[in-house]
């Protein structure tokens, strides 16, 4: 790798990881939307009380994965912050931010 040279656009990275930031809070924000409506199906289906257990296993699992992708997307956009940071400071290999979640 002697004589290779890495280079970084750091606006451009940096815009990158702001968008993931905001892409985890629209995740986050449709996934409370979706809770809320699997909420109110289930407490409308008093007369079919399977629907209500259904309603109840969806609502679960779309808040538990709304907020695995939403901290996924954050850490995204963290690693991408630190990777500015550590270019900047002359380190080129990445080894420091990425593959540690």
């Amino acid at each position: 790798m002697a004589g290779q040279k890495v280079e970084m656009d750091y606006p451009v990275v940096q815009s990158t990881a702001q968008g993931f930031r905001q892409q985890s809070d629209v995740i986050l924000g449709v996934g409370k939307a979706a809770v809320a409506i699997f909420t109110l199906l289930e407490a409308s289906a008093f007369w079919n009380p399977p629907m209500a257990q259904f309603y109840g296993r969806c609502k679960t699992a779309v808040d538990k994965k709304s907020k695995e992708l939403s901290d996924t997307l954050k850490e995204f956009g963290s690693d991408l912050d630190s990777a500015v940071t550590d270019h900047k400071s002359g380190d080129t290999s990445g080894k420091s931010y990425f593959g540690k979640g």
